[in-house]
Protein backbone atom coordinates (compact mmCIF):
# COMPACT_ATOMS: atom_id res chain seq x y z
CA UNK A 1 0.00 0.00 0.00
CA UNK A 2 1.60 3.80 -1.38
CA UNK A 3 0.50 5.10 2.05
CA UNK A 4 1.83 2.32 4.41
CA UNK A 5 4.09 3.86 7.09
CA UNK A 6 6.43 0.73 6.73
CA UNK A 7 8.54 -0.18 4.16
CA UNK A 8 11.65 -1.68 2.48
CA UNK A 9 14.98 0.09 2.87
CA UNK A 10 17.68 -1.55 0.08
CA UNK A 11 21.31 -0.85 0.13
CA UNK A 12 24.68 -2.57 -0.80
CA UNK A 13 27.21 -3.34 2.60
CA UNK A 14 30.96 -1.62 1.05
CA UNK A 15 33.71 -4.30 -0.23
CA UNK A 16 36.72 -1.58 0.71
CA UNK A 17 37.99 0.05 3.79
CA UNK A 18 39.17 3.84 3.83
CA UNK A 19 42.48 2.60 2.52
CA UNK A 20 41.48 0.76 0.05
CA UNK A 21 42.51 -2.60 1.40
CA UNK A 22 39.14 -5.49 1.06
CA UNK A 23 36.68 -5.73 4.04
CA UNK A 24 37.08 -9.18 5.01
CA UNK A 25 34.33 -10.52 8.01
CA UNK A 26 31.18 -9.57 9.12
CA UNK A 27 29.92 -6.36 9.21
CA UNK A 28 27.24 -4.54 11.26
CA UNK A 29 24.95 -1.48 10.09
CA UNK A 30 22.29 0.84 11.79
CA UNK A 31 19.23 2.58 10.06
CA UNK A 32 18.23 5.44 11.38
CA UNK A 33 15.94 8.05 10.83
CA UNK A 34 17.40 11.29 11.99
CA UNK A 35 18.53 10.72 15.50
CA UNK A 36 16.34 7.74 15.97
CA UNK A 37 17.56 4.39 15.28
CA UNK A 38 15.31 2.08 13.38
CA UNK A 39 17.12 -1.00 13.14
CA UNK A 40 21.04 -2.38 13.41
CA UNK A 41 22.04 -6.49 11.38
CA UNK A 42 24.86 -7.63 10.45
CA UNK A 43 25.88 -8.50 6.43
CA UNK A 44 28.85 -9.51 4.66
CA UNK A 45 31.16 -6.95 2.40
CA UNK A 46 29.51 -6.57 -0.92
CA UNK A 47 26.02 -8.09 0.31
CA UNK A 48 22.93 -7.10 -0.99
CA UNK A 49 20.63 -5.82 2.19
CA UNK A 50 16.94 -5.52 2.15
CA UNK A 51 15.28 -4.52 5.49
CA UNK A 52 11.55 -3.55 6.60
CA UNK A 53 11.54 -0.25 8.70
CA UNK A 54 8.41 1.41 10.15
CA UNK A 55 8.07 5.48 10.60
CA UNK A 56 6.01 8.06 11.55
CA UNK A 57 3.77 10.05 8.67
CA UNK A 58 5.81 12.78 6.58
CA UNK A 59 9.13 13.48 5.37
CA UNK A 60 11.60 11.57 6.99
CA UNK A 61 15.55 11.05 6.50
CA UNK A 62 16.64 7.90 6.57
CA UNK A 63 20.44 6.94 7.31
CA UNK A 64 22.76 3.48 6.35
CA UNK A 65 26.27 3.28 8.18
CA UNK A 66 28.20 0.68 8.21
CA UNK A 67 30.83 -0.59 11.29
CA UNK A 68 33.42 -2.96 12.04
CA UNK A 69 36.40 -2.76 14.70
CA UNK A 70 37.75 0.37 12.89
CA UNK A 71 34.47 2.52 13.18
CA UNK A 72 31.90 3.94 11.55
CA UNK A 73 31.32 4.79 7.76
CA UNK A 74 30.26 8.08 5.96
CA UNK A 75 26.39 8.32 6.11
CA UNK A 76 24.03 7.05 2.73
CA UNK A 77 21.04 9.04 3.20
CA UNK A 78 17.92 9.48 1.23
CA UNK A 79 14.60 11.66 1.96
CA UNK A 80 11.17 10.68 1.48
CA UNK A 81 8.16 10.83 1.90
CA UNK A 82 6.10 8.66 4.19
CA UNK A 83 2.23 8.18 4.42
CA UNK A 84 -1.02 9.96 3.07
CA UNK A 85 0.34 13.50 1.64
CA UNK A 86 -1.18 17.15 1.47
CA UNK A 87 -2.54 17.00 -1.39
CA UNK A 88 -1.74 20.02 -3.90
CA UNK A 89 -4.69 22.82 -4.82
CA UNK A 90 -7.65 21.83 -6.92
CA UNK A 91 -6.91 22.78 -10.72
CA UNK A 92 -8.79 24.86 -12.92
CA UNK A 93 -11.61 26.15 -10.33
CA UNK A 94 -14.83 27.82 -12.80
CA UNK A 95 -17.81 29.32 -11.67
CA UNK A 96 -20.72 29.78 -14.23
CA UNK A 97 -23.94 31.58 -12.97
CA UNK A 98 -27.54 30.96 -15.43
CA UNK A 99 -29.99 33.38 -15.60
CA UNK A 100 -32.12 31.25 -12.97
CA UNK A 101 -29.42 32.22 -10.45
CA UNK A 102 -28.03 28.66 -10.66
CA UNK A 103 -24.60 28.73 -9.77
CA UNK A 104 -22.03 25.72 -10.69
CA UNK A 105 -18.66 25.34 -10.09
CA UNK A 106 -16.44 22.62 -11.23
CA UNK A 107 -12.32 21.98 -10.83
CA UNK A 108 -10.37 19.09 -11.40
CA UNK A 109 -8.80 16.69 -9.02
CA UNK A 110 -5.25 16.81 -7.41
CA UNK A 111 -2.72 14.68 -9.32
CA UNK A 112 0.36 14.84 -6.45
CA UNK A 113 0.81 15.90 -3.21
CA UNK A 114 2.92 18.43 -1.96
CA UNK A 115 5.87 16.80 -1.23
CA UNK A 116 5.62 13.55 -4.30
CA UNK A 117 3.79 11.37 -1.36
CA UNK A 118 0.75 9.07 -1.91
CA UNK A 119 -2.68 11.14 -3.13
CA UNK A 120 -5.32 8.00 -2.59
CA UNK A 121 -7.55 9.32 -5.70
CA UNK A 122 -10.21 7.22 -4.91
CA UNK A 123 -11.04 8.74 -2.01
CA UNK A 124 -10.24 12.21 -1.93
CA UNK A 125 -12.68 14.98 -0.64
CA UNK A 126 -13.68 18.53 -1.19
CA UNK A 127 -14.85 21.24 1.07
CA UNK A 128 -16.21 24.57 -1.04
CA UNK A 129 -16.34 28.38 1.24
CA UNK A 130 -17.53 31.44 -0.25
CA UNK A 131 -15.25 33.87 -0.87
CA UNK A 132 -14.33 36.76 0.68
CA UNK A 133 -15.99 35.84 4.31
CA UNK A 134 -15.12 32.08 3.59
CA UNK A 135 -18.27 31.11 4.66
CA UNK A 136 -18.27 27.35 4.64
CA UNK A 137 -20.89 26.06 1.85
CA UNK A 138 -19.97 22.30 1.44
CA UNK A 139 -17.74 19.57 3.18
CA UNK A 140 -16.82 16.32 2.38
CA UNK A 141 -17.55 16.66 -1.82
CA UNK A 142 -16.55 13.62 -3.72
CA UNK A 143 -17.61 14.90 -7.13
CA UNK A 144 -15.89 17.47 -8.82
CA UNK A 145 -18.74 19.67 -8.63
CA UNK A 146 -20.83 21.44 -6.35
CA UNK A 147 -23.79 23.45 -7.35
CA UNK A 148 -26.40 25.89 -5.37
CA UNK A 149 -29.06 28.63 -6.02
CA UNK A 150 -28.57 32.11 -5.35
CA UNK A 151 -30.92 34.31 -3.85
CA UNK A 152 -32.93 37.30 -5.97
CA UNK A 153 -31.48 40.94 -4.76
CA UNK A 154 -29.59 43.24 -6.87
CA UNK A 155 -26.60 42.81 -8.72
CA UNK A 156 -23.78 40.84 -6.74
CA UNK A 157 -20.43 39.69 -7.28
CA UNK A 158 -19.75 35.77 -6.41
CA UNK A 159 -16.72 33.50 -5.95
CA UNK A 160 -16.00 30.25 -4.14
CA UNK A 161 -13.12 28.76 -3.41
CA UNK A 162 -12.22 24.80 -3.03
CA UNK A 163 -10.07 22.57 -0.67
CA UNK A 164 -8.58 18.83 -0.91
CA UNK A 165 -8.44 16.67 1.64
CA UNK A 166 -6.36 13.55 1.26
CA UNK A 167 -6.95 11.56 4.76
CA UNK A 168 -7.38 14.56 6.89
CA UNK A 169 -4.82 16.13 5.10
CA UNK A 170 -6.18 19.51 3.65
CA UNK A 171 -5.05 21.26 0.45
CA UNK A 172 -4.18 25.15 0.40
CA UNK A 173 -7.46 26.84 -1.35
CA UNK A 174 -7.86 27.46 -4.84
CA UNK A 175 -10.29 30.39 -6.17
CA UNK A 176 -12.60 30.19 -9.08
CA UNK A 177 -13.60 33.13 -11.02
CA UNK A 178 -15.89 36.06 -10.43
CA UNK A 179 -19.52 35.61 -11.60
CA UNK A 180 -21.99 38.43 -11.91
CA UNK A 181 -26.21 37.17 -10.75
CA UNK A 182 -28.87 39.85 -9.40
CA UNK A 183 -30.88 42.07 -10.82
CA UNK A 184 -30.02 45.91 -12.27
CA UNK A 185 -28.78 48.43 -9.83
CA UNK A 186 -31.14 51.10 -9.34
CA UNK A 187 -30.45 54.82 -10.98
CA UNK A 188 -28.82 56.95 -10.28
CA UNK A 189 -26.03 54.47 -10.45
CA UNK A 190 -22.38 55.75 -10.52
CA UNK A 191 -18.72 54.26 -9.87
CA UNK A 192 -15.49 56.28 -8.94
CA UNK A 193 -13.46 52.75 -9.07
CA UNK A 194 -12.20 54.03 -5.17
CA UNK A 195 -10.59 50.18 -4.44
CA UNK A 196 -9.58 47.14 -7.14
CA UNK A 197 -12.47 45.98 -5.51
CA UNK A 198 -14.67 48.41 -7.94
CA UNK A 199 -14.45 45.90 -10.79
CA UNK A 200 -15.80 43.01 -9.47
CA UNK A 201 -19.26 43.60 -10.29
CA UNK A 202 -17.91 44.33 -14.01
CA UNK A 203 -17.05 42.04 -17.07
CA UNK A 204 -13.70 42.47 -18.88
CA UNK A 205 -13.50 40.46 -21.95
CA UNK A 206 -9.90 40.27 -23.56
CA UNK A 207 -11.44 39.54 -27.23
CA UNK A 208 -7.95 39.26 -28.72
CA UNK A 209 -6.88 37.11 -26.02
CA UNK A 210 -3.15 39.17 -25.63
CA UNK A 211 -3.18 38.74 -21.92
CA UNK A 212 -3.34 43.10 -22.18
CA UNK A 213 -6.88 44.14 -21.10
CA UNK A 214 -9.07 45.89 -18.81
CA UNK A 215 -7.91 46.78 -15.08
CA UNK A 216 -7.83 48.53 -12.16
CA UNK A 217 -4.56 51.08 -10.98
CA UNK A 218 -4.00 52.94 -7.83
CA UNK A 219 -3.37 56.25 -9.87
CA UNK A 220 -5.17 58.97 -9.64
CA UNK A 221 -7.04 57.89 -6.38
CA UNK A 222 -7.98 54.65 -8.68
CA UNK A 223 -9.03 54.23 -12.47
CA UNK A 224 -10.61 51.50 -14.90
CA UNK A 225 -6.97 51.30 -17.07
CA UNK A 226 -5.99 49.48 -20.47
CA UNK A 227 -2.40 49.08 -21.36
CA UNK A 228 -1.17 48.56 -24.83
CA UNK A 229 -0.01 45.72 -26.29
CA UNK A 230 3.30 46.21 -28.61
CA UNK A 231 2.36 44.02 -30.75
CA UNK A 232 -1.16 43.75 -30.78
CA UNK A 233 -4.38 46.28 -31.48
CA UNK A 234 -6.49 46.45 -28.76
CA UNK A 235 -10.12 44.13 -28.71
CA UNK A 236 -10.97 44.80 -25.06
CA UNK A 237 -14.01 45.07 -23.22
CA UNK A 238 -15.21 46.33 -19.75
CA UNK A 239 -18.94 45.94 -19.01
CA UNK A 240 -20.45 47.35 -16.65
CA UNK A 241 -23.27 45.63 -13.97
CA UNK A 242 -26.71 45.56 -15.11
CA UNK A 243 -28.47 48.97 -14.92
CA UNK A 244 -32.22 48.42 -14.08
CA UNK A 245 -33.53 51.47 -16.70
CA UNK A 246 -37.15 52.42 -18.01
CA UNK A 247 -38.40 52.05 -21.59
CA UNK A 248 -39.00 55.43 -23.10
CA UNK A 249 -36.87 57.40 -20.34
CA UNK A 250 -34.08 59.76 -20.77
CA UNK A 251 -30.80 58.53 -19.06
CA UNK A 252 -27.36 60.70 -18.97
CA UNK A 253 -24.50 58.68 -18.96
CA UNK A 254 -20.56 60.61 -17.93
CA UNK A 255 -17.96 59.26 -17.42
CA UNK A 256 -14.12 60.62 -17.54
CA UNK A 257 -11.37 59.85 -19.24
CA UNK A 258 -7.70 60.41 -20.56
CA UNK A 259 -5.11 58.84 -22.40
CA UNK A 260 -1.19 58.20 -21.07
CA UNK A 261 0.03 61.15 -23.73
CA UNK A 262 -1.42 62.84 -26.75
CA UNK A 263 1.31 61.44 -28.93
CA UNK A 264 0.31 57.99 -28.28
CA UNK A 265 -3.79 58.50 -29.38
CA UNK A 266 -6.66 55.64 -27.95
CA UNK A 267 -9.81 54.70 -29.86
CA UNK A 268 -12.24 53.43 -27.80
CA UNK A 269 -16.62 53.27 -28.64
CA UNK A 270 -19.25 53.29 -26.12
CA UNK A 271 -22.41 50.33 -26.39
CA UNK A 272 -24.86 49.81 -24.02
CA UNK A 273 -27.33 46.24 -24.07
CA UNK A 274 -29.39 43.59 -22.54
CA UNK A 275 -27.11 40.18 -21.81
CA UNK A 276 -23.68 39.95 -22.46
CA UNK A 277 -23.57 39.50 -26.11
CA UNK A 278 -22.36 42.98 -27.00
CA UNK A 279 -22.93 41.96 -30.77
CA UNK A 280 -26.47 43.01 -29.97
CA UNK A 281 -26.11 46.32 -28.16
CA UNK A 282 -26.35 49.67 -29.22
CA UNK A 283 -24.00 52.49 -30.06
CA UNK A 284 -23.63 55.40 -27.55
CA UNK A 285 -20.38 56.79 -29.13
CA UNK A 286 -18.87 55.28 -31.99
CA UNK A 287 -15.16 54.70 -32.41
CA UNK A 288 -13.78 57.93 -31.59
CA UNK A 289 -10.41 59.14 -31.34
CA UNK A 290 -8.82 60.66 -27.39
CA UNK A 291 -5.45 62.70 -27.35
CA UNK A 292 -6.64 64.16 -24.17
CA UNK A 293 -3.77 63.32 -21.18
CA UNK A 294 -5.91 64.90 -18.63
CA UNK A 295 -9.69 63.53 -17.76
CA UNK A 296 -12.26 65.08 -19.82
CA UNK A 297 -16.34 64.40 -18.89
CA UNK A 298 -18.09 62.85 -21.69
CA UNK A 299 -21.76 63.12 -21.06
CA UNK A 300 -24.16 61.46 -23.82
CA UNK A 301 -28.23 60.30 -23.81
CA UNK A 302 -29.55 56.95 -23.61
CA UNK A 303 -33.43 56.11 -24.45
CA UNK A 304 -34.22 52.38 -24.04
CA UNK A 305 -36.96 51.18 -26.19
CA UNK A 306 -38.44 48.41 -23.19
CA UNK A 307 -37.57 48.02 -19.28
CA UNK A 308 -35.11 45.50 -18.62
CA UNK A 309 -31.38 45.33 -17.13
CA UNK A 310 -28.78 46.97 -19.59
CA UNK A 311 -24.48 47.28 -19.04
CA UNK A 312 -22.92 49.42 -20.57
CA UNK A 313 -19.42 48.48 -22.40
CA UNK A 314 -16.31 50.33 -23.14
CA UNK A 315 -14.49 48.99 -25.73
CA UNK A 316 -11.49 49.73 -26.95
CA UNK A 317 -10.06 49.33 -30.25
CA UNK A 318 -6.59 51.16 -30.07
CA UNK A 319 -4.24 50.29 -32.47
CA UNK A 320 -0.70 48.24 -31.07
CA UNK A 321 2.16 49.87 -29.35
CA UNK A 322 0.14 53.21 -28.19
CA UNK A 323 -0.13 53.85 -24.47
CA UNK A 324 -3.34 53.43 -22.09
CA UNK A 325 -6.69 54.69 -21.51
CA UNK A 326 -8.08 55.65 -17.86
CA UNK A 327 -11.68 55.84 -16.62
CA UNK A 328 -13.28 57.13 -13.93
CA UNK A 329 -16.58 58.76 -12.20
CA UNK A 330 -18.72 56.49 -14.18
CA UNK A 331 -22.02 57.52 -13.79
CA UNK A 332 -25.74 57.06 -14.99
CA UNK A 333 -28.79 59.59 -14.32
CA UNK A 334 -31.78 60.79 -14.89
CA UNK A 335 -32.03 63.16 -17.66
CA UNK A 336 -33.18 66.51 -16.39
CA UNK A 337 -37.22 66.73 -16.78
CA UNK A 338 -37.87 69.79 -19.55
CA UNK A 339 -41.65 69.37 -19.84
CA UNK A 340 -43.15 69.33 -22.93
CA UNK A 341 -41.09 68.51 -25.56
CA UNK A 342 -43.28 69.43 -28.40
CA UNK A 343 -47.28 70.19 -29.03
CA UNK A 344 -49.10 69.63 -32.11
CA UNK A 345 -52.01 71.15 -32.67
CA UNK A 346 -55.67 68.92 -32.24
CA UNK A 347 -57.80 69.03 -34.95
CA UNK A 348 -61.65 70.57 -34.11
CA UNK A 349 -62.86 67.17 -33.75
CA UNK A 350 -60.51 66.26 -31.45
CA UNK A 351 -59.91 69.62 -29.77
CA UNK A 352 -60.93 68.29 -25.74
CA UNK A 353 -57.44 66.35 -26.30
CA UNK A 354 -55.48 67.72 -23.35
CA UNK A 355 -51.95 67.43 -22.17
CA UNK A 356 -49.91 68.39 -18.68
CA UNK A 357 -46.90 69.50 -18.71
CA UNK A 358 -44.70 66.29 -18.70
CA UNK A 359 -46.26 65.19 -22.03
CA UNK A 360 -48.94 62.89 -20.51
CA UNK A 361 -52.62 62.67 -21.52
CA UNK A 362 -55.23 63.66 -19.25
CA UNK A 363 -59.19 63.80 -18.97
CA UNK A 364 -59.82 67.18 -19.95
CA UNK A 365 -63.22 66.76 -18.31
CA UNK A 366 -61.90 66.66 -14.82
CA UNK A 367 -59.29 68.35 -13.97
CA UNK A 368 -57.47 69.46 -11.42
CA UNK A 369 -56.12 73.18 -10.41
CA UNK A 370 -52.86 73.16 -12.84
CA UNK A 371 -51.51 74.39 -16.19
CA UNK A 372 -51.93 72.14 -19.24
CA UNK A 373 -51.81 72.18 -22.93
CA UNK A 374 -54.93 71.63 -25.04
CA UNK A 375 -55.46 72.73 -28.57
CA UNK A 376 -51.62 73.25 -28.98
CA UNK A 377 -52.34 76.51 -25.95
CA UNK A 378 -51.63 76.75 -22.90
CA UNK A 379 -54.35 76.38 -20.38
CA UNK A 380 -54.74 77.36 -16.69
CA UNK A 381 -57.66 75.78 -14.31
CA UNK A 382 -58.15 77.21 -10.90
CA UNK A 383 -60.41 75.44 -8.45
Amino acid sequence: VEANTTGTVSFTMPTEAFDGTPLAGTLAYQISNADEKLLEGTASPGQQVSDQVTTAQGMQTITVVAVNNQGISPKQSVEKYVGYDTPTAPTGVALTIDETGQASLSWQAPAQGVHGGYIDGQHLTYNVARQPDGETMATGLTATQWTTTLGQGYANAYKYSVTASNHGLESEAAVSNLAVYGSGLEIPWSCTFDDASSLDLFTIIDANGDDHTWRWTKYHEGAAYYIYSKTNAADDWLISPPLALKANKDYIVKFDNEVLKSIYPEKMELRYGQGLDTADYKVVMPVTTFTNAEYNTNAFTIVPEQDGDYRLAFHIVSDANQGSMSIDSLQVDYAPVSGVKTVTACDSENDNLTFDLCGRQVDGNNLQSGIYIRNGKKVIIVK
